[in-house]
């Protein structure tokens, strides 16, 4: 017995132009304050995800971040690519260097 077929999604072409000019800010804003590192959510600035920069001392802990944040159903590629950039930068961690 044959299934009915799901119908196909439409699929829509951008031109370059369109593409670049889409809006690519992260869901969610990672800033460093009063020694914390502070994830705010745009849409909603009264949510906070929050804890003390010092918990953060090593490339190894950052991963560990990472990681542990990777669980989250709110975080998403953008943010998070965001949260280690800030995150490396206030503490010193060069994560473009090689170690070995």
């Amino acid at each position: 017995m044959n299934q009915p077929s799901k119908p196909l999604k439409k699929l829509t072409i951008r031109k370059p132009s369109e593409i670049l000019a889409m809006d690519c800010t992260p869901d969610i804003q990672t800033i460093i304050e009063d020694g914390c590192v502070k994830l705010i959510g745009n849409n909603d600035p009264h949510w906070v995800y929050d804890f003390e920069l010092n918990r953060v001392a090593s490339k190894d802990v950052l991963l560990q971040w990472v990681h542990h944040l990777c669980g989250k159903v709110w975080m998403d590629c953008d943010s998070l690519a965001s949260f280690i950039e800030v995150v490396a930068k206030a503490q010193g961690l060069n994560i473009y260097k090689r170690d070995y």
